[in-house]
């Protein structure tokens, strides 16, 4: 039935998705003119053309990719299943119903966009020069309306394997090691988690790469594990390691503790020939800021060097909580009652809108026992992870 039903989204993506994507391209006048007079959007209707199709599915995907900036209304209109996350399982959800009928719901109150700005951030290449030594690149924020920036061929996106539809939770596959050595003593190893954005890029903390007042880490490391951590399935060298200028130059470096490692796919180790790398990229998801007042439970995972737990992968669960006592980073950070440990820095955080589906919201930065913090994925960290052409 699950075969026969991707098969029909296939068939369903191929037939409709050219029509819609000719009929639904609009200017931002007219977004612009939907937003003012139109106060009730439908849920689903991300380009605001009125209808839900697979088009819409379309937008989100290229949105979760950092390809796109959305307005207030499109960003809430994309939370197709309303549970004030916006994520790849709203695109599922409306390619599904798009066969077996539309469920309307609407509303005229619009969500938080997630952040979307430029950034400066600082590029050290490991093993080579000091812990000073590095150079700096701009992204800019996304300047594409979601409507505007489509393009058939990202059809793939939505139905590029069998993971995308039903994707069975493993847990924490996503989510990997990584040891870093001092520039100082080599001999000295931190322990941090990270987790799969693409083959040959690993989010993280920045605190993961950088040791702030003393620069760069030397080298950072990463190791793919099975589903229990009982066997190594590859590791990998980095080749370089990214973090925000904020981190280093701002007065709240906090709303900065992002880090990338790059390292190149055709380096990796496999102890398995069967392991996917690229398979085990994690589902993204933006939170809205509303989502901090659901008290939604959320899950938080890495690597803890807490010997208790034999530095495998641990993971704890906690309700989401309001920002509100930190209102100026409200728009970057989240904050949850999860049990946190050290060594799960750069780790996921991830939310399940249904049973079996995963969807990683930010990265674990920090936290004392149940009260853990961490940076939100939004538009602006995304184009860092996805978008950027100087890894």
């Amino acid at each position: 039935m699950i075969k026969q039903c991707k098969k029909a989204i296939s068939t369903v993506l191929s037939i409709l998705i050219l029509p819609a994507f000719i009929g639904n391209l609009q200017g931002s006048s007219v977004q612009a003119e939907n937003e003012a007079f139109n106060t009730t959007i439908l849920y689903g209707d991300a380009n605001l053309d009125g209808g839900i199709t697979p088009n819409d599915a379309l937008c989100i995907t290229n949105y979760l990719l950092g390809k796109n900036f959305a307005t207030p209304a499109q960003f809430t209109a994309m939370d197709y299943n309303r549970d004030k996350v916006v994520d790849q399982y709203d695109a599922q959800k409306i390619m599904i119903d798009a066969l077996y009928g539309y469920s309307y719901n609407y509303t005229n109150s619009f969500y938080t966009v997630p952040d979307n700005s430029a950034r400066t951030y600082y590029k050290h290449i490991c093993n080579t020069g000091t812990s000073s030594t590095y150079s700096s690149y701009q992204i800019s924020a996304a300047t594409n309306p979601i409507s505007n920036s489509l393009s058939v061929a990202d059809e793939s996106l939505l139905i590029s394997n069998d993971r995308t539809i039903d994707l069975p939770d493993n847990e924490n596959t996503c989510c990997v090691k990584v040891i870093a050595k001092d520039y100082t003593n080599a001999t000295i190893e931190y322990r941090a988690s990270g987790f799969i954005m693409k083959n040959g890029v690993i989010a993280t903390a920045a605190h993961a790469l950088s040791n702030y007042s003393n620069g760069f880490m030397k080298s950072a490391k990463v190791y793919f594990c099975n589903e229990d951590c009982t066997s190594l399935l590859a590791e990998v060298s980095a080749e370089s390691i990214h973090i925000p200028q904020g981190y280093i130059t701002d007065t709240t470096p906090v709303n900065y503790d992002y880090g990338l490692i790059y390292y190149d796919p055709e380096d990796v180790i496999y102890y398995d020939d069967y392991y996917s790398i690229t398979n085990d990229k994690v589902k993204i998801g933006f939170m809205s800021n509303e989502f901090a007042y659901t008290g939604t439970n959320v899950t938080i995972s890495g690597f803890t060097w807490d010997q208790n737990h034999s530095y495998r992968r641990y993971y704890s669960t906690g309700p989401i909580q309001s920002m509100d006592n930190l209102p100026d980073e409200k728009n970057y950070r989240f904050h949850l009652w999860a049990y946190g440990n050290g060594g799960q820095s750069g780790g996921m955080t991830y939310y399940k809108p249904t049973s079996d589906y995963k969807s990683t919201l930010g990265i674990l930065t920090g936290g004392v026992g149940i009260d853990s913090y961490g940076m939100k994925l939004n538009t602006t960290l995304l184009r860092f992870y996805l978008q950027n052409t100087n890894l």
